[in-house]
């Protein structure tokens, strides 16, 4: 028998918890890393597009795979490719990302790092051949950009994010 002053307790106010109580995690790490890799992705476009029409300046350099493509066919045709698949692909897989699909993270973690260890290669082929200024810069921040979204792809808090169902 219940005692007769005891009132049942009311139910929280939105938003607050019972202890012991966990909250789903925010879906928010998912978009942001899909954000990075699309903001990677137009870098990328940018920069294949100037050295595909012609105005290459300081920028052949952050071309993927431009450090090799003397030893591979000897132009800059295989790395302005090669620049344009690593785009189209990342937009891809980074749209697909928005939608929270789990194993999409993993593949844009192993193209990113891999496109990450290039530029750092890049960079350090440009200062050891006393490259510097726009090339070196735009190189410097295309690793900075790709290295900035492969880390929050890996983060766990993305990981859960990828794993919540609302």
């Amino acid at each position: 028998m219940s005692h007769p002053y005891h009132q049942p307790t009311p139910p929280n106010p939105y938003g607050w918890q019972q202890p012991g109580q966990q909250q789903p995690p925010s879906t928010a790490p998912a978009y942001i890393a899909a954000a990075l890799f699309i903001s990677c992705s137009v870098v990328t476009f940018v920069v294949a597009q100037l050295n595909a029409s012609g105005h290459r300046g300081g920028t052949v350099a952050a071309l993927v795979f431009a450090v090799f493509s003397e030893d591979i066919n000897g132009n800059l045709d295989f790395a302005i490719s090669a620049t344009f698949t690593v785009a189209f692909t990342v937009l891809s897989l980074s749209v697909v990302l928005l939608f929270r699909i789990g194993f999409v993270r993993w593949i844009l973690a192993l193209i990113g790092a891999i496109t990450a260890l290039y530029y750092l290669i890049g960079v350090g082929w440009l200062l050891v051949h006393h490259v510097n200024g726009l090339a070196l810069l735009l190189s410097l921040f295309a690793f900075l950009v790709w290295m900035a979204a492969v880390v929050f792809v890996l983060l766990p808090a993305t990981g859960a994010a990828m794993r919540r169902r609302t």
